[in-house]
């Protein structure tokens, strides 16, 4: 794995690449030992290359040096860190997603990769003072209402670009005995909504939807007010969520398995076997190993959003 610095090949001690869907921007910390001196000051561009392929594009925000380690340690973020700490005002109606997306992109003067169904027709109300990356999700949700599909801002060789979630990693599996080092399995029901009420402007209730584990879970009511415009039915099955699971994995590493993808587990130790989709991902090449460390979820990203 080679690390560049503004043209300087860093002989780093430890790195960690890591993303999450609660995050947004993909970021890439590393150490090296303090004194090779290489010329590193925030703002610098940093790329990851496996190969000849480029992992990670992005920007030098923070840099530490510590006095008892005597390492350096750098962060970097890819440029969807710009869009989730820039503010717009927008007022687009009906438009389509890749309207959408170029226009903010071009906000903060960050290049446009593949837009996945950009001529997806949307309607947006305005928004002032919104984050930008808020602006670019209430897109892609809007999106998906239409397609289906459940889309996913990220950075690809330095353009934003937007994706559908979910696809597999191909020719891969996690498997125990093999790659699969350690895991564990969770169910919860502590975030279950099953019950929506739909009411009026007045709160007069006029509809109802209802979702999984009212006889078993007990009720878990929420509450939808009819909107203009909008299909209320629909709108209230959006806010339904029924059980969550999850696991973690720690596994022998692939630069594949990131946040958005997918991923193929078989552990019949915690009964972990199915396909999972990726929320958060931490790859670390230290002392010659490689490893990663991958939160797992049965749902796609931001399909219970």
């Amino acid at each position: 794995m080679r690390l560049v610095v503004n043209n300087q090949e860093i002989k780093y001690t430890s790195l960690d690449w890591s993303g999450s869907k609660y995050n947004a921007a993909r970021q890439i910390s590393y150490t090296y030992p303090s004194n090779l001196y290489y010329s590193v000051v925030a703002g610098n561009t940093v790329t990851l290359f496996d190969g000849t392929t480029k992992l990670f594009q992005g920007t030098v925000f923070i840099k530490e040096k510590n006095h008892k380690s005597n390492e350096m340690s750098i962060t970097a973020y890819d440029p969807l860190i710009y869009f989730l700490q820039s503010e717009g005002a927008y007022n687009f109606k009906t438009t389509t997603l890749g309207t959408v997306v170029k226009r903010v992109a071009a906000d903060v003067k960050v290049p446009v990769g593949n837009i996945a169904d950009s001529g997806t027709s949307i309607k947006l109300e305005p928004m002032i003072s919104e984050n930008l990356y808020e602006v670019l999700m209430t897109a892609c949700k809007e999106a998906k209402k239409k397609t289906k599909k459940v889309y996913m801002p990220v950075i690809e060789n330095g353009k934003l670009s937007i994706i559908v979630a979910g696809q597999k990693v191909s020719n891969f599996d996690l498997l125990n005995g093999i790659n699969l080092k350690d895991s564990t399995y969770s169910e919860s029901i502590e975030n279950v909504k099953n019950k929506i009420i739909i009411v009026d402007e007045n709160g007069a209730k006029i509809g109802q939807v209802t979702g999984e584990g009212l006889t078993t879970w007990g009720t878990f009511q929420g509450v939808y007010q009819k909107e203009d415009g909008k299909n209320a039915t629909t709108e209230a099955k959006e806010l339904l969520h029924g059980l969550d699971r999850e696991a973690s994995i720690e596994a022998l590493g692939n630069t594949k398995c990131i946040s958005g993808k997918a991923v193929s587990v078989k552990d019949p130790i915690t009964n972990l076997t199915g396909l999972f989709y990726i929320d958060e991902d931490t790859h670390t090449w230290q002392n010659g190993q490689y490893s990663m460390s991958l939160q797992l979820n049965f749902k796609n990203v931001e399909e219970n959003e």
